[in-house]
């Protein structure tokens, strides 16, 4: 399909975050969603299930960004191979992140991230997220008149 960049386009989205110490795995997002694609870059935004937390995610050829928006405001940006800064932002305060990510993959259909958090240079947890968009697939169901 050719897009127009800018051009929006419907997919059926699903978003996973698996602990990689504990192996339990959270269904963050399942449903259909516009995606913005640019040229290598997608967009999109959803609302998590408490109905008041907006999350912003951007996949770029070479780093993913996700924003957070709730009673916490909580930015990431991953590189491959690279140690980034994270912030959570609440009323008490800001925590700085870092992380380090160890695999990101954005093509096609998917998008993945492998990577820990570090606390004070020590990984202090190690987290799998993974996105796929499925095409939407629009069935015509042929309805013939009585004759």
């Amino acid at each position: 399909m050719l897009m127009i960049s800018g051009e929006s386009m419907k997919k059926h989205v699903t978003l996973k975050q698996t602990h990689l110490g504990t192996k339990q795995k959270n269904i963050l997002f399942k449903g259909y969603l516009e995606l913005l694609p640019e040229q290598d870059n997608i967009s999109f935004h959803y609302i998590e299930s408490d109905q008041t937390t907006v999350v912003e995610v951007r996949a770029e050829q070479d780093s993913f960004y996700l924003k957070r928006s709730g009673e916490m405001i909580t930015e990431l940006c991953f590189r491959e191979n690279e140690k980034t800064r994270g912030t959570i932002r609440s009323e008490y305060g800001t925590i700085e992140l870092t992380l380090f990510t160890h695999k990101y993959i954005q093509k096609d259909n998917i998008i993945a991230v492998e990577y820990d958090v570090m606390v004070n240079g020590e990984v202090s947890d190690s987290f799998r997220f993974l996105c796929t968009m499925k095409e939407v697939m629009l069935s015509l169901i042929h309805i013939s008149e009585p004759t």
